[in-house]
């Protein structure tokens, strides 16, 4: 886990937000730029969301996670404070208040997918923690330089109990 820092644990209080959705899987996204087109649709679109708390901190939430299949669903995100969707292809959520476990990665975001490895496969079953079967998410704020930075931070937000 190099590229990751040693977690906080912080809780975050309810909040909605509006953004994209894809259903993938592990593998497809091996495969395929799934996820880069859905964040370049939605950094394309998303001016027409109104009413974020913060412009400048967006979201990728992963939930519906199928074991089986190894597939869930993505949501690319802001937090907003009234919902107004600008049309079908924007859906809202609610994220309950949750205890979470904070790891923060520094690298490009084609290196994400290695840090949630290193997560669930070498940190947690070294612990107590007690993961849920709630939305995690990644959060991108002014420390993002973009895409292919390898100086960019990304915090990641593990639930657990």
């Amino acid at each position: 886990m190099k590229q990751l820092v040693e977690p906080k644990i912080v809780t975050k209080e309810k909040m909605v937000v509006v953004g994209m959705e894809c259903q993938t899987s592990n593998k497809e996204m091996e495969e395929t730029n799934v996820m880069d087109q859905l964040w370049m649709n939605f950094m394309g679109a998303h001016e027409q969301i109104l009413h974020k708390t913060n412009p400048k901190v967006t979201y990728g939430f992963c939930y519906d996670y199928n074991e089986q299949k190894g597939g869930f669903r993505y949501l690319a995100a802001f937090e907003v404070d009234q919902v107004n969707l600008p049309n079908d292809q924007f859906i809202s959520k609610e994220i309950p208040s949750q205890k979470y476990l904070v790891f923060t990665h520094k690298g490009p975001a084609s290196t994400i997918g290695k840090a949630f490895n290193d997560i669930f496969n070498s940190y947690l079953p070294s612990t107590s923690y007690e993961v849920l079967n709630t939305p995690s998410f990644e959060l991108y704020d002014e420390r993002f330089l973009g895409p292919e930075s390898p100086e960019s931070v990304i915090d990641i937000y593990i639930p657990i109990k």
